[in-house]
């Protein structure tokens, strides 16, 4: 068997995408033509599905490859481990601060820790952060930490 890194991790993932959407289907549904609680984890569970297949049957396809001999620099083990404090950070001050300003954080400081210009990532994570904040908190109406402002 041509068993890959990215087949294995392809598999459990549709493992996982599987769960997620049967799981979401047994959540109540409101009466009417109103969608329920289970609609978006049941969409993101079939997204998950969905990429996992495609990730199973590149590794499939493309077998295993050769060991890198070079080691993982100090820069990539850090910004990888900046991402975990970013998102820790966030889960930390959006009781504090609020959905919008912790989102802008989280974006601006993984964007910037793996090496986006700070032209492009400020820009790109203030008009994500409010463009998910309009869609869920506005839109959909997720409640989101508000933070001191209300908003």
């Amino acid at each position: 068997m041509r068993m890959t890194a990215d087949f294995a991790f392809g598999l459990v993932a549709v493992l996982l995408g599987l769960a997620a959407y049967i799981t979401a289907r047994g959540f109540p549904s409101p009466p009417g033509p109103y969608p329920g609680p289970g609609l978006f984890p049941q969409l993101l569970g079939l997204a998950l599905a969905a990429t996992g297949l495609a990730l199973a049957i590149r590794g499939w396809k493309e077998g295993p490859r050769q060991p890198s001999k070079k080691p993982l620099s100090w820069r990539s083990w850090a910004s990888h481990l900046a991402v975990i404090a970013a998102v820790l950070g966030y889960l930390a001050a959006a009781p504090r601060i609020g959905f919008l300003l912790a989102a802008f954080g989280l974006l601006a400081a993984t964007m910037l820790c793996f090496g986006a210009p700070p032209r492009r990532a400020l820009p790109v994570a203030a008009v994500t952060a409010l463009s998910a904040f309009l869609l869920f908190g506005k839109a959909l109406r997720v409640p989101l930490p508000p933070g001191p402002w209300g908003w």
